[in-house]
């Protein structure tokens, strides 16, 4: 399994979402839509601005299409969700493209 995270520009996710998925589930993956993320808040908590992009986080069972590459994200480990267990995985690939990251330093 691999866990990825994604920012999508307006229309991307919709196209993509459309080669892993059939009209009763998604084809060898798990997804999590959690939309447009809020990046900044005022003192009271409240949101006031969020991204522009759309974030998806996907776990897959198979190999990664090559169309999602561009999309891929990475924020510090381990973002707003994450699925349950599986934050070795995020943290794993996490590592794998940013190796100097203090969150993979061994002490």
């Amino acid at each position: 399994m691999i866990f990825c995270k994604y920012a999508f520009p307006d229309g991307m996710w919709e196209q993509l979402k459309s080669t892993i998925q059939t009209e009763e589930q998604y084809i060898s993956c798990a997804v999590v839509e959690l939309g447009k993320i809020c990046e900044q808040t005022d003192e009271d908590g409240n949101c006031i601005q969020q991204s522009p992009l759309y974030s998806v986080d996907i776990l897959w069972y198979a190999d990664i299409p090559d169309s999602f590459s561009l999309y891929e994200v990475f924020p510090k480990p381990i973002g707003v969700h994450t699925f349950s267990g599986c934050e070795s995985l995020y943290l794993e690939r996490f590592c794998q493209f940013n190796p100097e990251s203090s969150f993979c330093q061994v002490s």
